[in-house]
């Protein structure tokens, strides 16, 4: 099939399938060039061979051109679209391979019984090899979680609502297959496959490419590598809105996350210990030598640590989700503040509000400080609460000193050898609301040094936030650049 995608490059999509639908061939030339490098990626990524990719493909593109005419809802183009990507590519497999046993029937059973996005349903064939043998040979009483949440990639509440599980049971039972998983197929490459392919279901960009070293997990913002007892964190200029990843990068974003955390742990050291070795890329590894000049700036080498599945918020401000559930109920995560408060009011004392630390792909939920004790322990409690608020009151004094207010903040936390460290990131726009202290003025939302500008475009555009996502004007991504290199430059006291 020839596509001439020279004309109508100025239409909306609406307007091109209303011409598509009264059989303008040069119409579907132009819609198919605008989704095309979206299909490929898509089809390409799940396929077994290069000639299924072509030939799915092409099927694809024949099918659109057969059925669009059936197509009313002209908003909906999108999803449409990636049903017939998906229903074709399941059709070319279905018709030239034998079934794929027991875990897959189970499989499909399960998929019929709730209605999930088209995009969401499509299938990784690259995982469904690798892990379809070992979740076959699960007990029968945890399988049906394991082909739900490896191979079909559903979340812990997608699942526990459809088998009528408790969320903890679904957990367990994970925690369970993970352990038979690890002693017979290596959980950290089953692992590796399902978070690559929820990345790439999200429309995420590719990952950074190390001449020697593949990803061990690709997260919205950085990459990490596994280097055995070390880790490398590679910040990218990837940037997401309303937990979709968008296709434009923020010029600069991952060096600004990477220095300004870098002076954070060096300027908290005394406070809490972190797990920082060095940014210097010339003191890492050989194996990361031939990628000195893309690592540069953006990287850092730290220590591997057990990770504490709880991430830490502390509040200092009442705004984004702790002004709304005090709107609601006068509290926060099971803390009762004092009526009358204001959006962005200083709140009477610091709040520790903690959340899940949700798998890739899932969301993170507010929980009580007495679920936590319940999750990790009282002491281990009472321990993080310490550390994090040590830490923000820290923070805090240099930040006021420059002219910012910290808002509020997560941290993640580890433990290497016993003793408790902070991990990820700290202090960065990403984790952080920070505010220009010239400009606070409470009773409304205020500006701050992070992505607003993209959050404020996706919301006057009327984006449905789901993906893909739309492209960003240059406008907003120079903004967007502009404000987080100024946060560096005012925290760090020097240009990025």
């Amino acid at each position: 099939m020839r596509y001439n995608s020279s004309m109508y490059t100025d239409l909306t999509d609406e307007e091109l399938i209303q011409r598509i639908q009264t059989g303008d061939e040069a119409a579907f030339a132009q819609l198919a060039a605008r989704y095309s490098f979206q299909i490929w990626q898509l089809v390409n990524s799940n396929s077994r061979q290069a000639r299924d990719a072509e030939e799915i493909f092409q099927d694809i593109w024949v099918a659109v051109w057969e059925n669009i005419g059936n197509l009313r809802e002209v908003n909906s183009f999108g999803a449409w679209l990636q049903k017939i990507a998906y229903t074709t590519c399941r059709r070319y497999y279905t018709t030239r391979s034998h079934a794929e046993g027991e875990v897959l029937q189970t499989s499909e059973k399960l998929t019929e019984t709730i209605d999930r996005d088209a995009l969401a349903r499509f299938r990784e064939m690259e995982l469904r090899t690798v892990v379809t043998e070992a979740v076959y040979h699960l007990p029968e009483r945890v399988r049906s979680v394991a082909v739900l949440y490896y191979l079909e990639m559903w979340t812990v509440k997608e699942i526990a609502e459809t088998l009528n599980l408790a969320v903890g049971t679904v957990k367990t039972r994970l925690r369970q297959i993970r352990t038979l998983l690890r002693a017979e197929f290596g959980v950290e490459e089953v692992e590796r496959r399902r978070t690559m392919s929820l990345a790439k279901r999200a429309s995420m960009p590719s990952p950074t490419q190390l001449t020697n070293l593949s990803p061990a997990r690709s997260g919205k913002v950085r990459d990490l590598y596994d280097l055995g007892d070390e880790l490398l964190i590679v910040s990218t200029d990837r940037i997401s809105a309303f937990d979709v990843v968008l296709p434009n990068g923020i010029p600069d974003k991952g060096k600004v996350l990477t220095g300004l955390s870098t002076f954070w742990f060096n300027y908290t050291e005394s406070v809490a210990d972190n797990h920082l070795i060095t940014t210097a890329v010339e003191d890492y590894p050989d194996v990361l030598q031939p990628d000195a000049d893309l690592l540069k700036g953006r990287s850092m080498l730290v220590h591997k640590a057990e990770r504490i599945d709880v991430e830490c918020v502390v509040r200092g401000y009442l705004a984004g989700s702790g002004w709304s559930l005090y709107q609601k109920t006068g509290e926060i995560c099971g803390q009762k503040l004092p009526p009358g408060l204001q959006e962005s009011d200083r709140l009477p004392e610091l709040l520790f509000t903690p959340t899940t630390k949700a798998e890739q792909g899932e969301h993170d939920e507010p929980i009580t400080i007495e679920e936590m004790r319940d999750q990790v322990g009282s002491e281990l409690t009472d321990r993080l609460i310490d550390a994090s608020f040590k830490l923000f009151r820290a923070a805090s004094e240099h930040a006021e000193s420059a002219g910012i207010i910290l808002c509020d903040t997560k941290f993640e936390f580890g433990q290497r050898d016993g003793k408790l460290i902070v991990i990820d990131e700290v202090f960065t726009p990403d984790s952080s609301r920070f505010w220009p202290a010239d400009l606070y003025e409470p009773g409304k939302p205020q500006q701050s040094f992070d992505k607003q500008f993209v959050r404020d475009y996706l919301s006057e555009i009327g984006w449905n936030k789901e993906s893909p996502a739309p492209e960003l004007p240059e406008t907003v991504i120079s903004k967007t650049s502009e404000k987080y290199r100024e946060a560096y430059r005012l925290i760090v006291g020097e240009e990025l």
